[in-house]
């Protein structure tokens, strides 16, 4: 729990290997491997309530009614909330769940990018704590996760300041969009204020590959054994990387604060 936090609270990301024993990697990938055969490629949410699993029986969604059942029992098993609860300073819930299966590819999964920046405007207070767990070996061929870091902290201030409305709020999902969205003096000088010059200039440099075209940055890469997990402040900036070696199968925890002050 310590490193967790400590590497949370430094980075905005943190790895934990084999947290996952044997059987659970067999349960988990026997539950997601039917969406693949079913030729779903892409993610299927999870219940995560009594509500959204009555409906998943309504529906006679039986597949998607187990799996949700026994991922909210490892969830309870490994402590989850705990965890989240620790980082976020605060009572916490389950806000989703869902599971992924990616074919093979040579193409990166998702580009680097930023969530809740299109056209939601979002308390930064309300991000969440993700937990993603592998059930394959990762690698920078093989669909790890990317995370530049401690630019959770740069984030949550332009999301802050666009919350209060104090800063305008201008599209900035893509990471070269979120570095141009910074750079404007009023933004600058409030994010400044929040997080220091400093964070702000590492960011900078730390992303200046955004700006080359057709260029694949590895240094920022998460490898995780299969059975571990990542945890990470979900206002960072983040990427997947390409699945060249084979197949990636992932299920993901969102944990958000109960109640925002």
């Amino acid at each position: 729990m310590e490193n967790i936090l400590k590497n949370i609270k430094l980075n905005g990301i943190a790895k934990e290997e084999g947290l996952l024993n044997t059987l659970d990697i067999e349960k988990a990938t026997k539950l997601i491997k039917p969406i693949r055969e079913a030729g779903n490629m892409g993610g299927i949410g999870l219940s995560t309530n009594l509500k959204s699993l009555l409906i998943k029986l309504v529906k006679f969604d039986f597949r998607t009614m187990a799996a949700s059942i026994y991922f909210l029992q490892l969830a309870k098993k490994l402590e989850l909330a705990k965890i989240a609860e620790k980082i976020l300073e605060s009572n916490v819930k389950l806000y989703h769940m869902d599971c992924y299966c990616s074919k093979k590819s040579d193409q990166q999964l998702v580009d680097w990018h930023l969530d809740h920046s299109v056209s939601e405007i979002m308390n930064p207070e309300n991000r969440a704590i993700r937990f993603i767990f592998y059930l394959n070996d990762t690698s920078s061929d093989n669909g790890c996760l990317g995370y530049i870091p401690k630019s959770n902290l740069v984030s949550y201030a332009l999301k802050k300041g666009i919350f209060e409305k104090v800063l305008k709020h201008t599209p900035h999902k893509p990471l070269v969009d979120f570095r141009k969205v910074i750079q404007i003096k009023e933004n600058y000088q409030y994010i400044k204020n929040i997080v220091g010059e400093e964070a702000i200039k590492e960011f900078l440099k730390n992303t200046d590959f955004a700006d080359k075209k057709n260029f694949i940055e590895n240094r920022f890469d998460h490898t995780v054994k299969r059975g571990g997990a990542l945890i990470f402040d979900e206002l960072g900036v983040h990427s997947a990387q390409k699945t060249s070696l084979g197949e990636r199968i992932i299920f993901r925890y969102f944990y958000v604060k109960s109640k925002i002050h």
